[in-house]
């Protein structure tokens, strides 16, 4: 197994599958192969499949802390909270100085909204590890920092031991550092230290922001013209789904909060149900529907099925409710298909200022696969193509969706919120208005913020930062005027 964990380690996963599998013929009962093969399926986003190896591994040797704490982070990501906290107690019950561990039970109490609980585990792990980065992060997102208070010691050391820590650490530590400055109020101490964190995240990818250009543009280009948009009558007439959607950051969160406190709807949170539904599907690159009658009857039957197979997998989520939220931001892209298969569908489209956008995702270390978001100039590149991409559709799905602005939203709460139950066809309940008392799990970087009554101090916040945003306001400036 050497060889394995050591192709692992150097992400050559291929090779390291192969190891796996050839000691597995050799030896089914052994452990470690099904712990790196549960380990390649968590790093391709494999998390069924990553929690059935982690399982098998656990039957064999149960009492392997390193399993344990992998094995609930699978389980966190496919929402299985109860059963990560378990994985995590046993864990710790058998290394209580596993700081990593002790980082990932934090994680899971501050999803379930139990934030007090939460930012003891953070602190547990950093004293056992001071040059552990994930701790500081998860702090910084879960505490606002004042002047003088319990942190600032921790974190004005660890701005002094930066040079100690490995570079995934660093740069963790220089993105909770950008929050720490910025409570402080001090800007230029907080962007530098978010453009460091940044750095480091985007030196280690291979990354263009181009081809997610073009996949928008072709997008609109099979979506032209207006004879597809007039075809409600081949999908699913159920009006249970609402999809909240827009950029990151742009407020998708506060809005599903909104509408997950009223009695009649859940809100099921980012799901990528529609990529699944999607998958495969062969359309007229020009008007989306096939223009040959006998391929488009067999197109027709297609889109009936996909159509009931999300709104039946939605529903199950839960059965009780009149309307589940799917609230996957980047679900913009797919406003036609969600229009052609679920003509009854309410759409909400968050919008926020640009800059402030943009900004809020480069201060974000996020746990998906955001590319895009670690430079400044390509944030700035798609929310141009974004931007584009929603103008297409509010020019060919006219009154098809709500725009729903951030900044009225914080400006004036009981009249946006009603107008967005309205949208809904619910009636209005007041529950809507006191959203941060609705508990409720939250998976994304804003669990912190809609736990909160409505704040203002993000409205605007690019401001604060001057020529630092220099290369994103040239990008952004067609826009912008």
């Amino acid at each position: 197994m050497l060889l394995a964990n050591q192709s692992f380690a150097a992400q050559k996963y291929f090779e390291a599958e192969k190891c796996c599998r050839m000691a597995l013929a050799l030896y089914p009962k052994y452990a470690d192969p099904y712990r790196i093969l549960a380990g390649i399926a968590l790093h391709f986003d494999k998390y069924v499949e990553a929690v059935e190896l982690y399982e098998k591994a656990l039957k064999i040797a149960p009492d392997a802390a390193v399993t344990l704490n992998n094995y609930s982070v699978a389980l966190k990501v496919l929402k299985r909270h109860e059963d990560a906290l378990a994985a995590l107690n046993k864990c710790l019950r058998l290394n209580s100085k596993y700081f990593d561990a002790l980082n990932n039970k934090g994680s899971v109490l501050s999803i379930l909204g139990q934030m007090d609980k939460s930012l003891p585990f953070y602190e547990k792990a950093i004293a056992i590890n001071p040059l552990y980065g994930k701790a500081y992060y998860n702090i910084a997102t879960a505490h606002k920092f004042s002047k003088g208070d319990k942190y600032c010691d921790l974190f004005e050391n660890a701005e002094n031991n930066l040079e100690q820590m490995p570079k995934a650490d660093q740069m963790n530590v220089h993105f909770a550092l950008g929050k720490y400055h910025e409570d402080l109020k001090n800007y230029k101490s907080g962007i530098t230290h978010y453009l460091k964190g940044n750095k480091i995240k985007s030196d280690g990818l291979d990354y263009t922001v181009q081809p997610a250009e073009e996949l928008m543009l072709g997008i609109q280009n099979i979506f032209n013209g207006s004879d597809w948009a007039l075809r409600k009558d081949v999908g699913s007439q159920s009006d249970v789904p609402i999809f909240v959607l827009g950029m990151p950051r742009s407020g998708t969160t506060l809005t599903e909060q909104i509408l997950a406190s009223h009695s009649e709807v859940f809100g099921a949170g980012e799901l990528k149900l529609l990529d699944k539904v999607a998958g495969g599907m062969s359309v007229n690159k020009e008007g989306f529907f096939p223009t040959e009658k006998v391929d488009l009857e067999a197109f027709e039957k297609s889109i009936k099925k996909r159509a009931d197979m999300f709104v039946n997998e939605l529903q199950a989520i839960d059965p009780k409710s009149k309307h589940v939220i799917d609230k996957m931001p980047q679900n913009f892209r797919y406003i036609g298909l969600v229009h052609v298969l679920m003509p009854r569908a309410k759409i909400i489209h968050c919008r926020r200022n640009p800059i402030d956008t943009c900004l809020s995702n480069f201060r974000i270390l996020f746990g998906e696969r955001m590319e895009y978001t670690y430079k400044l100039e390509d944030i700035g590149r798609y929310y141009l193509a974004y931007d584009r991409m929603m103008k297409h559709w509010a020019k060919v799905l006219p009154g098809r969706f709500l725009d729903f602005q951030y900044e009225d939203v914080v400006a004036d709460i009981d009249t946006q919120a009603r107008r967005l139950i309205d949208h809904c066809d619910l009636e209005w309940e007041d529950a809507c208005l006191d959203f941060h008392k609705t508990k409720r799990n939250v998976h994304t970087a804003s669990t912190t913020q809609v736990r909160q009554p409505i704040y203002n101090s993000s409205v605007g916040r690019y401001e604060k930062y001057g020529d630092s945003l220099k290369p994103l306001l040239d990008i952004l400036a067609p826009i912008l005027s």
